[in-house]
């Protein structure tokens, strides 16, 4: 069937064109963020692990191997991060994690979500010349922690462009997908991007729905399949297909989730 302009205006009006424009047209995976490694060494009131136990699980070298030849094969040029609900650098691997990105993928942009609580001037040193891009430093308090204004202070121009800086403003969160108490009414009429540019990996090799999808409710294997099949497949073709236009209410856990 052919979908004139006006027809196309019609089964969408009220809806601007780049909404619909998803709809129609497969969306390009831009963004690929890996858990590394399940540990956060805080427990922040706005995050789940706050009332959660967490075990400590690492991704192995085999799962990374195999998801960042699937990119490779895929000729990936996006953003590859390394962070979900974990802080990074817990994790002693993660110099020679960005290095192999780095190698295989040398296109793409590396970046990790961090608190900093365990950075040092060594320690950004080696993330940099392995071939990190940009650091996200998220921090909870009110200020900026003596050591990491110690490390800022002391790069240069350059290198403070990599250095990202900013405090977390805890009036300013989500639920992440009924995982925190919030004042929100759920289900929002209320489209989300999120599943036409990204895809999270957690340690297993498994693909979940978002990076707010922090009971892993929606779970996809990249490893015994592809990215590309799984990006392409049926379960994001149906969650995009619904959230383009809002409608929440049946999609788990999109019904619960608010901003």
């Amino acid at each position: 069937m052919i979908f004139s302009i006006g027809h196309l205006n019609h089964r969408f009006r009220g809806v601007p064109r780049f909404k619909y424009k998803f709809h129609f047209i497969r969306p390009k995976l831009t963004s690929v963020g890996l858990e590394n490694n399940t540990l956060c060494n805080r427990k922040c009131e706005w995050c789940p692990n706050n009332t959660n136990k967490i075990v400590s699980r690492d991704m192995s070298w085999e799962v990374f191997d195999k998801i960042i030849d699937n990119l490779k094969s895929m000729r990936f040029t996006g953003r590859v991060s390394f962070n979900r609900f974990n802080e990074p650098l817990i994790d002693k691997r993660l110099p020679e994690f960005i290095g192999t990105v780095r190698k295989k993928l040398p296109k793409t942009h590396i970046y990790i979500n961090s608190n900093g609580d365990l950075l040092t001037m060594e320690l950004w040193k080696k993330l940099r010349e392995a071939g990190l891009n940009y650091a996200n430093i998220a921090i909870k308090d009110a200020e900026y922690p003596e050591h990491i204004k110690k490390i800022f202070d002391a790069l240069n121009w350059r290198e403070r462009q990599a250095f990202g800086l900013h405090l977390f403003n805890k009036n300013k969160t989500h639920n992440w997908a009924g995982n925190i108490d919030s004042n929100y009414n759920t289900p929002l009429k209320k489209i989300c991007v999120l599943p036409f540019y990204q895809m999270v990996i957690d340690y297993k090799g498994q693909a979940v729905l978002c990076c707010r999808d922090y009971s892993r409710e929606v779970k996809l294997d990249v490893m015994n399949s592809s990215i590309k099949d799984v990006w392409e497949g049926d379960t994001f073709e149906h969650y995009r297909r619904h959230l383009i236009k809002g409608n929440r209410t049946l999609l788990t856990p999109c019904s619960k989730c608010a901003p």
